[in-house]
Formats: structure tokens, C-alpha cells, sequence
């Protein structure tokens, strides 16, 4: 995969969206126009960084585990909820800039690795890594930018709790949701300091049968750590610095991304009303197949079903 062929799916389907204003419902339209706008931006920023989210519900320590990992204490960690409510940066690379732009990552939330506040010897270049808000937020406003962002990070890293790692909200709308993505997942069980002996290889267990639930393969890994106490942290440190080193990071989440709105757009065009231009829609559905690599999307003209493509 290279740079040229993502960015002609991109301006493929952007030529899809134009020529079907007429026949996809506004609401997708709406959405297709915005998150295409968004993949030209992260890829106009440039490629060759890795970015690594922090993802997880209410209470599960994300900003203390991001405090931990990066030995600054930065993200704003505490018991008043929400506790996070912007996305939270630390870079390893002055490169970053664009990207962080492009994401909508404030210049106030982020910190420099480099920075006087460092202690780590650690150097992980290509690494951008994020803390976001709570996916649960009492605030929508916080659970609509993680579903924003989500889908254009390089690395997606669950954390987990003992007291909500079986939580539906994460499983069904996140982690099975994005299984397509597992290739590029990590699980985190935090606070591990809480449990008695035993526990964490009980829960640990227990989650790797969630994922399993939710399509996930056993090669995602687990790690047990207190991000509190900084333990175990540094398996998860070098799975991160491997990540780091994904040089086509970028385009295969972008290639990812690509594949989701052509498989939406593809349902829209399929749900579009019947007395519609039959030849217009095989035009689009043709658009559509080259666009995203999947040849069954012309079958949504000829009535078969978006959904069951394989």
C-alpha cells in the first residue's frame, strides 16, 4: 500500500459523494463529506508518526496510565468526573505539529517528550501518543469527539478496570465494532493493586473471553498493570515503542477508514428509494467499488444485500 493509491481511493469517493447528493440520505452525506475531510487532512499532515489513543470508560485511569507511561505528569488525573475533557498529547517528535492540528488537538493540551519535565531515558521518535475523554461521558460533547477521533488513530489501547471491563457500551459499540482494526489493538486491565491474589489472572482470563465474544483474536495482548503504583508498565511501553515503529501506520488507517464510509455509503445507496436513475446509481456503485476494493458493493443495485458481503 502507498500514499498514491490511498489518496486516489480518497478523491474516488469523494467524486461518489458529489455526483449522489440526489440519492444517499443528507445524514450520511453529511457524515461521508466530513470524515473524507478529515482522512485529507491526516494525510496531508504527513506520514511516518504512529498515533496511540488511550481509550476507555469513566474511572479506568487513562490520564494517570498516560502520566505513568510518559513519567510526566501532565494529564489531568482525579476523582471528579469528567476528569479529561479535551484530548490530552505527548509527542516524541517536533513533526507532530501537523498532526496533532489535524486531529483538533489543542497546542495547551499537548507536551513535548523533550521537555524539561522529562525524566525517561526512553525514546520512542515516531510516537504521538493520546489520552481522550471518557467514551461514557455525562458530557455528549466528550463521547462525540472520541467517536470522532477513534477512527483515525494508528493504535487503539482499551483500558480496562476491574469493576467495568465487561461494560456492553465498550464491547458492543467499541472493541466489536472496531474488530476490523484488531491488528492494531492493545488491552490494558488497570489497577490491578486493587485485586486480591489471584484476581488479576481471573479477570485477565475473563476479558480474553469478552474479546473473544467480540471477534477479537488471542494475539491482541492483555497487560495487567497499576498505572498508580507503575507496574507492569514496561511490556506495555515496549508494545508501544514497536507500534512506534509502524512507518505505514498512517495509510493503513486511512486505507481502514476508507473501507467504513464506502461500506456505509454502500448501505445508503442500496436503501436509496427504487424509482431511482438506474443508470446514475450503477455509475456510483461502480465508483464505490474501486473506491473501496470491494466488488460486492455493485451488487447493492442489483438487490443484494450490503450487509451479507463477506
Amino acid at each position: 500500500m502507498d500514499t498514491a493509491t490511498v489518496t486516489a481511493r480518497l478523491e474516488q469517493l469523494r467524486g461518489v459523494v458529489a455526483q449522489g447528493k440526489d440519492l444517499f440520505d443528507p445524514y450520511v452525506l453529511q457524515r461521508a463529506e466530513r470524515e473524507l475531510e478529515e482522512i485529507s487532512g491526516r494525510l496531508e499532515a504527513g506520514l511516518g508518526l504512529t498515533v496511540a489513543a488511550l481509550a476507555g470508560g469513566t474511572g479506568s485511569g487513562k490520564s494517570t496510565l498516560f502520566n505513568a507511561l510518559t513519567e510526566l505528569n501532565f494529564a489531568d488525573a482525579g476523582d471528579v468526573r469528567p476528569t479529561t475533557m479535551d484530548i490530552t498529547a505527548c509527542v516524541w517528535s517536533a513533526a507532530a505539529r501537523p498532526v496533532l492540528e489535524a486531529l483538533g488537538v489543542k497546542t495547551e493540551r499537548t507536551i513535548s517528550h523533550n521537555s524539561l519535565l522529562n525524566t525517561s531515558k526512553r525514546d520512542l521518535d515516531s510516537l504521538v501518543l493520546l489520552d481522550l475523554p471518557d467514551h461514557d461521558s455525562v458530557s455528549l460533547g466528550n463521547s462525540a469527539l472520541v467517536n470522532r477521533i477513534l477512527p483515525l488513530v494508528d493504535v487503539l489501547v482499551w483500558v480496562l478496570d476491574p469493576q467495568k471491563y465487561a461494560d456492553h457500551l465498550i464491547h458492543d459499540s467499541y472493541i466489536a465494532a472496531m474488530r476490523e482494526r484488531a491488528d492494531r489493538m492493545i488491552v490494558v486491565l488497570n489497577q490491578i493493586d486493587t485485586l486480591p491474589e489471584g484476581g488479576t489472572e481471573a479477570i485477565t482470563a475473563d476479558i480474553r473471553k469478552l474479546l473473544r465474544a467480540d471477534g477479537i483474536a488471542d494475539s491482541v495482548p492483555i497487560f495487567p498493570v497499576s498505572a498508580l503504583r507503575r507496574r507492569g508498565l514496561e511490556p506495555l511501553r515496549d508494545a508501544l515503542e514497536k507500534a512506534a515503529g509502524l512507518t505505514n501506520a498512517a495509510l493503513e488507517t486511512t486505507a481502514a477508514y476508507l473501507d467504513e464510509i464506502g461500506a456505509r455509503l454502500g448501505e445508503g445507496l442500496e436503501a436509496a428509494p427504487v424509482a431511482l436513475d438506474t443508470e446514475k446509481a450503477e455509475e456510483i456503485a461502480r465508483g464505490l467499488s474501486v473506491a473501496s476494493g470491494v466488488p460486492a458493493v455493485a451488487e447493492a443495485i442489483a438487490g443484494v444485500g450490503w450487509h451479507a458481503r463477506a
